[in-house]
């Protein structure tokens, strides 16, 4: 009843025609609404979070290296964007190739040796740019920047979940 009454409302002032059609209000104006005058082909998909398949990528990380828990244990994330496909191990596999901006991203367990290493690859690729070996230092100087990244696609059939794993990284 409530929600009836504040589309009549809405109605009543202008704000919205009948079956949904807009109209613009000077509160609003016109500026950045003007793909609603368009068809739905000249609106741009969701970016996807995929895992990317074997190859290398120029990728972005808006985030930089997240601290966090993964079935309480100690972890660290490092999500990426996707700005150029460079070259796919696998030609054939196009179609499973991210397009610029779909999302991806590496998850280290810190708390075993293989998640340690893993993370190293970025700490010493980081460091060596930064010519710092002060991991707080490296850590916070991910964030915003962006990689030339070799990666290999995985798989876990027991648990029925795909990886990508980090080969190789170069901050540009």
């Amino acid at each position: 009843m409530k929600r009836k009454m504040m589309q009549l409302a809405a109605l009543a002032m202008g704000t919205v025609k009948p079956h949904g059609t807009f109209v613009d209000t000077t509160e609003v104006g016109s500026e950045g609404f003007e793909f609603l005058n368009g068809s739905l082909d000249d609106i741009e998909d969701l970016p996807a979070f995929a895992v990317f398949p074997s190859g290398a990528y120029v990728v972005h990380f808006p985030e930089g290296l997240v601290k966090k828990k993964v079935n309480k244990k100690p972890a660290v994330e490092l999500k990426c964007v996707c700005k150029e496909v460079k070259e796919l191990s696998d030609p054939t596999s196009i179609e499973k190739a991210p397009k610029v901006n779909d999302q991806g991203g590496f998850l280290f367990m810190v708390d075993n040796e293989t998640g340690r290493g893993f993370l190293k690859l970025v700490l010493n690729a980081y460091g060596a740019k930064l010519q710092t070996k002060d991991v707080a230092a490296i850590t916070s100087a991910v964030k915003g920047t962006d990689a030339l990244v070799i990666v290999k696609w995985s798989e876990d059939k027991s648990k029925g979940r795909e990886y990508m794993n980090l080969v190789k990284i170069a901050p540009l």
